[in-house]
């Protein structure tokens, strides 16, 4: 029997997609390298052609008609789903975590870059109020909402049914190489696939974007506090020189204590995520066996208003469909509990505890296709920083 060239539709459209977007970005970039696109405000509007059309209204338009979906639908497979105050606040946590995190590792991945012979360019900025709120709707807000769209949303949620780690990895790499600049795709890379994760255990992309916005928005903070005479704020200059003290010994010690606190309060961030992403499931589920009772009339069986009867409830139907898992995997219950195993990973970031499909490879071509154009772009930026 004649197998088809597509199995997956989900994951060929969402590369397609995402190889059209990647392309549009590339040829932007080119021009723009050539001075094509240089007239009065160029910059602002490209940001926004690139960022709302580009990165927001092309995947949820495209994606909506190859998939022929509603908006609605549209928006929540992007994973565009209410999340609690307490996460809310979580996400802002561990977006100041992975700030400061991001700012070791960039200062580490351009001194190897420095190293090898890799010149850095020069840019002047203009520090004056104006651009401060400028930047932090162009630099914070717009990324964080439109590439968390199409990475988060598009890209991850198109393929993570074929295996979170997988997922992860892959939508890490391709947000690392978008950026077409070797100096960001270091910190890129890991940002992405940690987003990944904080996406999958929280059941919305909206936590990503809250992080997102917060690291990008410390940065511009941060540069016109040290920067701006309007902005000097002389609580950062004590912070950036306890960093830098004159002691080396005493820099040190500051740095590995700020960044194991960082790392403890990102983990302490994620782990109480997957908690309040746990009791979002609770709650559609209690909502959803309560239309059932309805519908089928049976609320004098089962007293939808009792909370440990639809737990009781909750808790058999994920039993019995983890043992089903563990069984198709091959997994012990204590494999489970243990959690060193790849399986383990899968379940528990995987929708509902589901085990992941195995990948069609002829259906990620568009995403292989866009880690190469990524990869060229990205290399020649390291080329043309080594002349």
């Amino acid at each position: 029997m004649k197998k088809n060239i597509i199995n997956d539709k989900l994951v060929f459209y969402s590369g397609l997609i995402y190889f059209l977007i990647i392309c549009i970005f590339t040829g932007i970039k080119i021009c723009s390298y050539f001075g094509l696109l240089e007239f009065t405000g160029a910059d602002l509007i490209f940001k926004i052609i690139v960022q709302i059309g580009l990165m927001f209204i092309l995947p949820v338009c495209l994606y909506k008609v190859f998939m022929k979906k509603s908006f609605k639908q549209t928006f929540a497979h992007f994973g565009f789903k209410k999340i609690s105050s307490k996460t809310i606040w979580l996400s802002i946590l561990a977006g100041i975590c992975m700030y400061f995190l991001v700012c070791y590792f960039s200062a580490v991945w351009s001194s190897f870059l420095e190293l090898v012979g890799y010149k850095f360019g020069s840019s002047s900025s203009n520090y004056s109020v104006l651009n401060f709120v400028l930047s932090v709707v162009f630099v914070g807000l717009l990324p964080a909402i439109c590439e968390e769209t199409t990475h988060r949303g598009l890209v991850l949620n198109g393929m993570k049914h074929n295996g979170a780690v997988r997922s992860i990895i892959l939508t890490g790499l391709l947000f690392g190489l978008l950026h077409l600049n070797i100096v960001q795709f270091g910190y890129a890379f890991l940002v992405g696939m940690l987003l990944c994760v904080v996406t999958m255990v929280s059941k919305s992309i909206i936590p990503a974007m809250i992080m997102h916005f917060c690291n990008n928005f410390l940065s511009v903070f941060i540069s016109y506090s040290l920067n701006s005479t309007w902005m000097r704020n002389g609580l950062v200059d004590f912070f950036m020189g306890m960093l830098a003290s004159s002691s080396f010994a005493l820099t040190i010690i500051m740095r590995i204590l700020i960044i194991i606190l960082c790392l403890y309060g990102l983990s302490w961030c994620i782990t109480n995520m997957f908690k309040e992403g746990r009791k979002q499931d609770y709650f559609a589920f209690k909502k959803n066996l309560k239309k059932e009772i309805e519908k089928n009339g049976l609320e004098k069986e089962i007293d939808i208003n009792n909370d440990a009867v639809v737990f009781g409830l909750y808790r058999e139907v994920n039993m019995l469909n983890l043992e089903k898992q563990l069984q198709e995997q091959n997994l012990s219950f204590n494999d489970m509990m243990a959690g060193n195993t790849k399986g383990t990973t899968e379940l528990v970031l995987s929708d509902k505890m589901v085990a992941p499909k195995k990948p069609h490879k002829p259906d990620y071509i568009f995403f292989y296709i866009s880690i190469v154009l990524g990869s060229l772009g990205t290399i020649a930026t390291f080329v043309l920083g080594l002349l």
